[in-house]
C-alpha cells in the first residue's frame, strides 16, 4: 500500500511511504475417505496446524520457494469433515515474500555475489578462515553500505554473519 501526502494548493500528491502488507494464502483441501477416516485425518491436521510460530509453507508448483506463515482464524474441521471433506485453510505470512533455496558455496576473496531475486535479500554468510587476516569486509554495491569486522583472525576461526537477524558470531 502506498500512502500519499497531499499539499494544499498542489495538484496531485507526493508519494509517501510504501508498505508491504502481510500475504494471505488460501489453500483449498479435500480429505478423501469415509467419515471416520476424514475426521481422523482432520484431527491430525488440526494438531499439526495449531502453532503460534510461523512455519514453512511450500507448494509443488514452486518447489524452490518457501513462505513462512501460520494458520489465520479457526477452522471447523468437524463440520467440514462431516459434510464434504472440503475446506479452505487461510494462512497469513507476516513477510509477504517467498524465500528461495539456501545456497552454499565456497567463494574466493574479492568475489561479487548478485541477488537475482525480486526482493531485497538479507543473506547469511558463514565464513571459514583459512589464513591469518585482520579483517572481513562485506559491501553492498547497490546501497554503498558495508560491514567491516576487524580482528586478528586465525586459521580455523568461523564467522557467522546473519544480515536478517543483525548478528555476528565468531566461533
Amino acid at each position: 500500500s502506498v500512502s500519499l501526502i497531499s499539499v494544499a494548493g498542489m495538484i496531485g500528491a507526493h508519494k509517501g511511504r510504501v508498505n508491504r502488507e502481510a500475504r494471505t494464502i488460501e489453500v483449498d483441501i479435500r480429505i478423501l475417505g469415509d467419515l471416520i477416516t476424514r475426521r481422523s485425518v482432520a484431527r491430525q491436521m488440526a494438531a499439526w496446524l495449531d502453532d503460534d510460530d510461523v512455519q514453512p509453507i511450500s507448494f509443488t508448483d514452486e518447489p524452490n520457494r518457501t513462505y513462512y506463515g501460520l494458520l489465520d482464524g479457526g477452522v471447523d474441521f468437524d463440520e467440514s469433515m462431516r459434510v464434504s471433506g472440503e475446506l479452505t485453510l487461510v494462512f497469513v505470512c507476516p513477510d509477504p515474500y517467498a524465500v528461495g533455496s539456501f545456497i552454499s558455496t565456497s567463494i574466493p576473496s574479492n568475489t561479487t555475489i548478485t541477488n537475482n531475486g525480486t526482493a531485497d535479500a538479507f543473506p547469511k554468510f558463514i565464513i571459514d578462515i583459512t589464513g591469518a587476516q585482520a579483517e572481513i569486509l562485506i559491501m553492498n554495491d547497490s546501497t554503498g553500505k558495508s560491514l567491516r569486522i576487524q580482528r586478528n583472525f586465525v586459521i580455523g576461526d568461523k564467522v557467522d554473519v546473519d544480515c536478517y537477524a543483525h548478528s555476528i558470531k565468531i566461533n
